[in-house]
């Protein structure tokens, strides 16, 4: 190839300049490297059917470059999750150069499907081969999507090189609790075009960490961004758990519209529907504004007759401060106990709840003094909360940690009261040691309850690596 003509083609690519390659595969119609780097620009731009046609015509050509090309369709079709068609160009490639990429590929096949046990199976393969990357960041996706984050970072420590797998190790790192780390990393992803990226797993390290000022200062920085809705929502939660719920439900509701008004449903990348009902029902729900939460349950049928979750309970709990009639066919007799008394609260209920599991010691821990009067005891909660010992904690009831010196059998110093949003009626009441209590609480994970999805989209389509020259660029004899 001509050097004028290859410099054309780094040119191209460094700038993704899709109309300069169309000029020149039409000018070089056969000649693969300027098909290849074209293909990759094209899917890299987002007009991933054109690619799809320049492949096939690299294909055609029979040359050296045919079996790098069904690669390239295989990893397409995949990302389509096409998996049986992308199955069978992985079959057609047949480079001794490009069987330990095939490996992967197969192996990712494997996890989209959830065949972990075969995605093992194929990464094992390449254990004693020289293809050490593919080996460590195939097992290093495949614990992370098993959740078993310290095997996934042994291996993602020994194979973080692409961008994919760059990304998975912050996010262990992350899980892990190993912040500062993921916070080194992230400073790298910032200095790349990948920065507002970079900004959001940052965001995610800063509430993990509950700087929410920090967050909220990187947050602001994506409003104008592709990334704005996944801003938007955890700015959201971040209002929710400094309860200005007003501002959280304003928040997440814009995230809510745009996931409606959208063709693809929910707003996928970032979010997940789930974390983002739970938070816009509670914030409703803390702001008493059941008409609207009682709306989206019933829009987005979250209850089913006859079945029992946390999203009834909420619908139930709603209906009974709003007065309006429940659309729920259920069996009261099967409502747990916190269900049952968001149906129908009875202070009654709670007394014996709490008499039967804190005071006879049905429960295996919290056991409250046996000569506590449960009328002074409610008396004294009722008359104590107040915002000041209110748990930072997101979860449907309010939550107070109340000093009470000598509260329980194992000299426990303050009292855990748990209401029903926003009204005093009280669910249960149990011992703690306030210091082991907050220690424990400042410790538990975000994910763990359902809320913030710190295990964000994972780019495996980036092509930054394909736009290296180690493969786009390669050099053959085409003129």
């Amino acid at each position: 190839m001509r050097r004028d003509i290859l410099k054309r083609v780094e040119d191209y690519v460094k700038k993704r300049d899709i109309d300069g390659f169309r000029r020149l595969a039409a000018a070089y119609p056969k000649n693969e490297t300027i098909l290849m780097a074209y293909s990759a620009v094209a899917k890299i731009t987002g007009n991933v059917d054109e690619a799809i046609v320049i492949l096939n015509n690299v294909i055609m050509l029979n040359g050296s470059r045919k079996a790098e090309a069904y690669l390239e369709l295989a990893k397409i079709y995949k990302e389509r999750k096409e998996y049986d068609f992308a199955e069978c160009l992985l079959n057609m490639v047949n480079s001794p150069v490009l069987l330990a990429e095939v490996c992967y590929e197969q192996a990712v096949i494997y996890m989209d499907k959830k065949q972990f046990g075969d995605a093992f199976k194929t990464l094992k393969q390449l254990e004693t081969t020289p293809y050490h990357k593919y080996y460590h960041e195939g097992l290093g996706r495949l614990y992370y999507l098993e959740n078993r984050f310290k095997l996934a970072k042994e291996h993602l420590d020994q194979s973080a090189v692409t961008m994919p797998s760059k990304i998975r190790k912050i996010l262990v790192d992350t899980r892990l609790g190993a912040y500062d780390q993921a916070l080194d990393s992230i400073k790298n992803i910032q200095k790349t075009e990948y920065k507002n990226y970079g900004n959001l797993l940052a965001a995610n390290v800063y509430i993990k960490l509950k700087n929410y000022k920090q967050a909220l200062t990187v947050l602001s920085s994506l409003l104008d961004t592709k990334f704005k809705y996944a801003a938007l929502y955890r700015i959201g939660f971040i209002m929710a758990m400094q309860r200005r719920y007003t501002e959280s439900a304003n928040c997440i509701n814009k995230v809510y519209e745009e996931n409606l008004n959208s063709k693809g449903g929910f707003y996928s990348e970032h979010i997940k529907r789930d974390f983002l009902l739970s938070i816009l029902l509670i914030s409703l729900i803390k702001n008493k504004e059941y008409d609207k939460a009682i709306q989206i349950i019933e829009k987005e049928k979250l209850v089913v007759n006859n079945q029992y979750s946390y999203y009834s309970r909420l619908y139930s709990f709603c209906c009974r401060m709003s007065g309006k009639p429940m659309n729920w066919v259920f069996d009261e007799d099967k409502l747990s106990y916190a269900g049952l008394q968001s149906y129908s609260y009875s202070t009654k209920a709670a007394k014996r709840h709490i008499y039967r599991g804190h005071i006879m010691g049905d429960f295996a821990s919290h056991t409250l003094l046996k000569n506590r009067d449960l009328d002074e005891l409610f008396a004294f909660v009722l008359k104590n909360k107040s915002e000041n010992n209110r748990v930072e904690t997101f979860d449907f009831h309010d939550v107070y940690c109340i000093d009470y010196p000598n509260a329980g059998y194992e000299n426990e110093d303050s009292l855990i009261a748990v209401f029903n949003p926003g009204t005093d009626e009280i669910i249960t009441i149990y011992p703690v040691l306030k210091k082991d209590y907050i220690a424990n609480d400042k410790s538990k994970d975000d994910e763990a309850k359902g809320i913030l999805p710190t295990e964000d989209v994972v780019y495996d389509n980036y092509d930054e690596e394909n736009l290296e020259f180690t493969r786009a660029l390669k050099l053959d004899n085409a003129d």
